[in-house]
């Protein structure tokens, strides 16, 4: 399929506004801008080809994505599509999915200029119809969760795509696809209700290398309803947010230890008691993420009225996939931190570790450690480690199914449809788990049970 060759930036009719050095020229980019942030200029394609203006804080709104979705038919908000057997259901705007059809662009890891490649511009990764629903039976257990997750099936618009080896050139060769779930169905929660969600914790911590930093822009991208730069990666959009190209990898807004309101996003939630996210790079001489150390609040789960702490855990890249290297330098440094000892005394800690992802074919003579076989074994002793160490209630997600054939940035790092609805598993797992109740048990810090 030939890709397509739109512009990487919106196209607009020759520019008759006043020179922004002028004083009218001034006075109109401050109005052009508060008018950007209440949505009044959107249909225009004016606020996002000029994103690097910025809204006086006098001006700010709380929730700059409350405009972004409409009402629709039940409790939830967002656009309202029909599927084909007339059901509607919640997408983020369908104007999002226009756009980055026609403008999707993903740089090349080392483009100095990202304006100097043409070459990379497939189809936009995700589709309204990623949102239909599949089955009225919904997941709500976890093990439904990660059953829905491990068994289910990836299927390509091309029928011919039929074989595993076929279905991982496809993802390479940037082909659409849908992850059919196993059993029962995973909807995408709109944002607010992601942001009730993940607002049951104190402290959500994403400790991982590239691909959690991206699961991360993803959970940026659901919340603020914006496919085109909701990453906060102000100078990549669409699926090029998650090119690992230096430009697209930190931005002006990005933060990797922030609260929702920091973001503009989540308006609705109380701003003295809103959840805090952070993302922490795994590097062996910076270790893992320690509490209470950069946090805008101290965590204290010994007092009643905190909530619990989540850390959503992965690895093994940099340590060429060794399970008992990754646990003793990525998983065993957070039981020694007194405050999650402290959390895990009070069944506050709740852990989730994200386990290995595919990637393209082309990589496998390259990064053997990498194939599918290589980290179907390494997933295997992840799991063993925990039990070694008699650790309960340590999930674990099984991405192997979902990211085979997924579009890639980069034959390794997902596309925007992989990232999202990553990002949206993982947290239907985090909410069935703080249901169930199922906190981390490690035996030198949760109290026995009272025999009877």
């Amino acid at each position: 399929m030939d890709p397509p060759t739109a512009s990487s930036k919106p196209t607009s009719s020759k520019s008759t506004t006043p020179s922004t050095g002028s004083r009218a020229g001034k006075a109109y980019l401050v109005c052009a801008t508060i008018l950007c942030s209440l949505g009044l200029l959107e249909t225009t394609g004016y606020c996002r080809s000029n994103s690097r203006l910025q809204i006086p804080s006098v001006f700010k709104l709380e929730d700059t994505n409350s405009s972004r979705y409409h009402t629709a038919p039940g409790p939830s908000s967002g656009t309202a599509t029909s599927s084909s057997q007339g059901t509607s259901y919640w997408t983020p705007p369908l104007s999002d999915f226009e756009f980055c059809e026609s403008h999707n662009f993903i740089p090349i890891k080392d483009d100095e200029e990202l304006e100097t490649t043409q070459t990379a511009r497939p189809r936009f990764s995700m589709q309204p119809s990623d949102f239909a629903p599949q089955s009225t039976k919904i997941c709500s257990t976890t093990q439904q969760v990660k059953d829905a997750i491990r068994y289910g099936l990836r299927v390509f618009d091309d029928p011919s795509i039929q074989t595993p080896l076929q279905k991982r050139y496809a993802g390479a060769n940037y082909t659409p696809s849908k992850f059919l779930y196993h059993d029962c169905d995973l909807p995408m929660l709109p944002p607010p209700q992601l942001c009730d969600t993940i607002n049951q914790f104190s402290k959500i911590i994403y400790q991982g290398d590239s691909l959690s930093r991206h699961a991360h822009y993803g959970l940026m991208m659901a919340l603020s309803n914006d496919l085109i730069r909701g990453s906060a990666i102000q100078a990549c959009q669409c699926d090029g947010q998650f090119s690992n190209n230096d430009k697209c990898i930190t931005g002006l807004h990005y933060k990797a230890n922030a609260k929702p309101y920091q973001y503009h996003v989540c308006s609705h939630l109380p701003l003295d008691n809103q959840v805090e996210v952070t993302f922490n790079i795994n590097r062996l001489q910076k270790g893992v993420y320690k509490l209470n150390q950069d946090s805008n609040e101290i965590i204290d789960c010994s007092q009643p009225d905190q909530k619990p702490v989540l850390l959503i855990l992965q690895g093994g890249v940099q340590l060429g996939y060794n399970g008992m290297a990754v646990y003793d330098t990525q998983v065993q440094p957070f039981f020694r931190d007194p405050v999650i000892q402290t959390c895990i005394q009070h069944q506050k800690f709740y852990l989730i570790f994200c386990l290995s992802s595919q990637q393209a074919p082309f990589y496998d003579e390259m990064y053997p450690a990498q194939t599918r076989n290589q980290t179907a074994i390494f997933d295997q002793e992840m799991e063993r480690q925990f039990t070694k160490h008699y650790i309960r209630n340590a999930h674990f997600i099984h991405w192997a199914n979902f990211t085979e054939g997924v579009q890639w940035t980069d034959g390794f790092h997902l596309a925007a449809q992989g990232n999202y609805f990553k990002s949206a598993h993982t947290f239907h797992l985090a909410n069935a788990i703080l249901q169930e109740k199922l906190a981390l048990k490690h035996p030198e810090f949760t109290p026995a049970k009272k025999s009877e």
